[in-house]
């Protein structure tokens, strides 16, 4: 089956945004650290310090879905791909790249499994040139669901006052550095 223009074009965009999404986290994970040790240096003494704890981050639940038609076919689909990449069914005399590669789309695909994620299982099976069912040109309004999903939480993470501070010259991080200890 061929690919319609339509798809192609999200699942180039999808996947700029799981791209994108990736440098996104690492940014604000470092712009959330820096943030929470210039506070804790620029604080006075009366603030006190569990002003400035990190809640723990729980563990992501696994969520089960309803074995629905579409889920069927992303199952089908998920079989084909562990089929073709599964890192204990390739070939002895497969190098290390081409290994790591494979190993690196078996993962992807079992996320996208376990996540019931439409747009990065079919990037998965584009990738190793599986042929996708024709249902796969009617998930495109999910996918682009899924794709929305993705660029708002790239929007919540760039607009956050932690990017925000990060990415601005010294002079505006002490200012708002100094406005935000004076909220407290």
């Amino acid at each position: 089956m061929s690919i319609n223009r339509n798809l192609k074009r999200l699942i180039r965009e999808y996947e700029f945004l799981l791209e994108d999404m990736d440098d996104v986290l690492e940014i604000h994970k470092t712009a959330n650290q820096e943030l929470n040790r210039a506070i804790r240096m620029a604080k006075d003494d009366e603030v006190a310090e569990s002003d400035f704890e990190v809640d723990e981050v729980e563990d992501e639940e696994v969520e089960t879905f309803e074995d629905t038609p579409e889920r069927k076919i992303l199952k089908k689909l998920f079989r084909k791909i562990v089929f073709k990449c599964h890192p204990d069914r390739l070939p002895k005399d497969t190098g290390e790249l081409e290994r790591a590669e494979m190993q690196d789309l078996y993962e992807k695909a079992v996320m996208a499994h376990d996540r019931d994620n439409w747009g990065l299982m079919v990037i998965v099976a584009i990738k190793l040139d599986i042929k996708l069912p024709k249902e796969a040109e009617g998930m495109i309004d999910r996918i682009a669901e899924e794709k929305d999903g993705l660029k708002n939480q790239i929007d919540q993470m760039t607009g956050s006052f932690a990017w925000q501070w990060y990415h601005a010259e010294d002079e505006l991080q002490k200012r708002m550095i100094d406005d935000y200890l004076n909220t407290l």
